[in-house]
């Protein structure tokens, strides 16, 4: 590998921007996950709820509590007298004597139970005597009972501490008709939104964190170290087989930006080709769904339409799954590479007129010259009939060499469509037929790592990477300014929520995939 060492690159720095635009992805993928997530934790927290519930009652009784003198001072004073250091000395006593042993025995003695059914709270208006005394209890009537008592016994316990004190009930008690804890399960299912979304918030910028994908031209720089020959927008063309099954309809707006895209990357692959003098050229990716099969076709396409005097070839050689073959098997400009390498010069006896003629096949260079004259304006495809379960015979078959040794010398750019380098090892016994290899990445799709490892093993067999394909690239959402460029076709332009087709729907053992038709 020449011009690259996938071992450097730049290491990784935190983009605030990317890291953002990262978590609006993944919540625009999963955010029924969430919402999901969110009702189930709403029922079962609901549910949990009015299972577990036991209602509970509060009486309360508000009084203020007064400390008296001597016997003389009671008449001069009208037997009772306030100051704030008794309020602050009583706000202190009081609650400790009423958890104190003695004043519950006291109060089991008052009420004639072995235990009191109920909790008591004492609560002090700031520099004032007034108190708020509340009892919660499972019964109601048991919560003012206790409370009765208590307003009744608290004199007798705390004369022994702050000596003879009065209460002076402000506000009586009374037998609770509500539960003062009923369920509110609106503020139940607010608690379970706000758990719900911190915890999917954390989850998103973990998996945000730790997806390594390319996104942008310069990641092909700073994460690969490998030069982008081009941009290819995402966009959607026609399902249906037979109506612009492969190729974008140029006469909108988006099939005009997917074709000038196209015309830019075909003019620097033919550059590269010529400075490196490649002639054969092996187009792969990673993983399935990157679109790799699309740009071989519009890479042959285009590069036909830009040097019509040359002969430009594809073959379809991702045996496996024939995405090229089933879309262009009927075309005029098709020819079936297994009846291709099946035909042999055997000698044919034929008799006419009682003479025996010896009649031989057409030579398999004959019939590419033939293919290559017959369609003079257009490229011409090597596909196969079905496919192969056992590729790698056929790859290593000395038919499969005499025929790229022929192709390669009768055709001025060959294009092979290569299977996904992480799935099969199949593009390492293509490499060998190949000069140079393009790699696409899908934006946003495969991680990083995942690339380099394929980079690696490929590059191992000696194949020059001329450079990579960023497919199916979408607009930032956070950054609306981002635009493609052409490359010396003079336009730029923004590109929408628009998809791409990629073809077939066949698989690799459990590694299936299918860049037929992507569906949204």
């Amino acid at each position: 590998m020449s011009n690259m060492n996938s071992n450097r690159y730049n290491d990784d720095v935190l983009d605030l921007h990317v890291l953002l635009r990262d978590v609006l992805k993944i919540f625009k993928r999963a955010w029924w996950i969430c919402v999901s997530a969110f009702v189930a934790v709403s029922v079962i927290f609901c549910a949990y709820q009015k299972y577990t519930y036991v209602p509970t009652y509060e009486s309360k009784a508000s009084f203020t509590v007064n400390t008296t003198t001597s016997y003389a001072e009671i008449a001069a004073s009208y037997g009772f007298y306030y100051d704030s250091a008794n309020a602050e000395q009583m706000a202190k006593v009081l609650p400790y004597i009423l958890k104190s042993s003695v004043f519950n025995e006291i109060l089991k003695e008052e009420l004639g139970e072995e235990r009191i059914n109920g909790t008591i709270s004492l609560n002090a208006i700031k520099n004032s005597n007034l108190f708020s005394i509340s009892v919660v209890s499972q019964n109601p009537n048991d919560a003012k009972a206790i409370l009765d008592a208590v307003v009744k016994r608290l004199p007798d316990v705390s004369r022994y501490v702050i000596g003879e004190t009065k209460l002076n009930i402000v506000q009586p008690s009374s037998v609770p008709t509500q539960p003062n804890n009923r369920i509110s399960y609106l503020k139940s299912v607010i608690i379970c939104f706000a758990i719900t979304f911190i915890a999917s918030l954390l989850i998103i910028i973990i998996f945000a964190l730790f997806r390594k994908t390319i996104q942008t031209e310069q990641d092909f720089n700073d994460k690969l170290n490998m030069n982008c020959m081009g941009i290819i927008p995402y966009i959607k063309v026609g399902k249906k087989r037979g109506s612009h099954p492969i190729y974008a309809d140029e006469s909108t707006e988006n099939g005009k930006r997917y074709s000038e895209s196209m015309k830019a990357l075909s003019l620097k692959v033919v550059r590269s080709m010529q400075k490196t003098d490649t002639k054969v050229l092996m187009v792969t990716a990673a993983l399935a769904n990157e679109g790799k099969s699309s740009v071989a076709i519009n890479l042959a396409r285009y590069i036909k339409a830009g040097n019509p005097n040359k002969k430009v070839a594809l073959i379809d050689l991702d045996l496996r799954k024939l995405s090229v073959s089933r879309e262009l098997e009927n075309k005029k400009n098709y020819c079936s590479l297994s009846k291709l390498l099946g035909e042999t010069r055997t000698v044919k006896k034929r008799f006419i007129d009682n003479k025996v003629l010896r009649v031989q096949s057409e030579s398999c260079d004959k019939k590419i010259k033939r293919l290559f004259n017959e369609n003079p304006k257009d490229f011409v495809v090597f596909g196969s009939d079905a496919p192969s379960k056992s590729p790698e015979k056929k790859l290593n078959d000395e038919k499969m060499y005499d025929f790229m040794k022929e192709l390669r010398a009768i055709a001025d750019y060959v294009i092979i469509d290569s299977p996904p380098c992480a799935i099969t090892t199949d593009p390492l016994l293509i490499s060998e037929y190949s000069d140079g290899i393009l790699f696409v990445i899908r934006q946003d799709s495969t991680h990083r790592w995942t690339i380099l490892d394929c980079i690696n093993n490929i590059s191992t067999r000696g194949c020059n990477i001329i450079g990579g394909v960023l497919n199916a690239a979408k607009e930032s959402i956070l950054d609306p300014g981002y635009s493609y460029g052409y490359y010396g076709y003079g336009r730029y332009g923004k590109y929408g929520k628009y998809g791409y087709r990629s073809y077939g729907g066949y698989g690799y053992g459990k590694y299936d995939y299918d860049e037929a038709t992507e569906k949204k």
